[in-house]
């Protein structure tokens, strides 16, 4: 790791933290999708990246090759899509169907 100035660490303070917070203000709570589903992209991101991160620290360490890193990459591609298939027939849809105005 590199000390000092990093304009990536910039970018995401200024730019993406902001955006994010303003898409979960304005797409989920009243009247808009439950907070379950929020919670659930948070989980999906935080478990992917770990897959994402994992598999790139064992190729780098020389404990998975080439063949198996692509490999796992390719899953964790799929499983983003699987989860979201999976959050949309769960109960019905219940993280993910926006809420019903009374």
């Amino acid at each position: 790791m590199r000390d000092g100035y990093n304009p990536g660490v910039l970018t995401a303070l200024i730019l993406f933290l902001n955006v994010s917070s303003w898409v979960a203000r304005v797409c989920f709570g009243e009247p808009g999708l439950p907070y379950g589903g929020l919670a659930l992209i948070m989980a999906d991101g935080v478990f992917l990246r770990v897959v994402l991160i994992g598999s790139t620290i064992l190729f780098l360490h020389g404990v998975i090759g080439r063949a198996a890193l692509t490999d796992i990459q390719i899953l964790n591609a799929i499983l983003l899509f699987a989860f979201a298939w999976i959050a949309e027939s769960w109960r019905s849809g219940i993280f993910v169907r926006p809420r019903q105005s009374s």
